[in-house]
């Protein structure tokens, strides 16, 4: 499989319980288990701190949860 380019929209619901996390999930499965890589733009990391503060303000997401997918981010990034 060829690389793959994923929006911030894909990565959040890789981290928060979204309707469609089950598809993007799938999606990262499949690229990386075909040799292929997951390509980013330099903004993802403000953009999904964003979406994680909002879930959480909208109180759709524990502090503890919330807090545990910026450290899970965090830890992701390569480089």
């Amino acid at each position: 499989m060829s690389d793959v380019i994923v929006d911030s929209s894909v990565v959040v619901k890789w981290l928060l319980p979204e309707s469609d996390s089950a598809d993007a999930v799938r999606v990262r499965t499949d690229v990386l288990a075909g040799g292929g890589r997951l390509i980013v733009l330099d903004l993802i990391l403000p953009s999904v701190g964003n979406a994680i503060w909002k879930a959480h303000r909208q109180k759709k997401i524990s502090l503890a949860f919330a807090r545990q997918a910026l450290v899970h981010r965090l830890r992701s990034v390569d480089g």
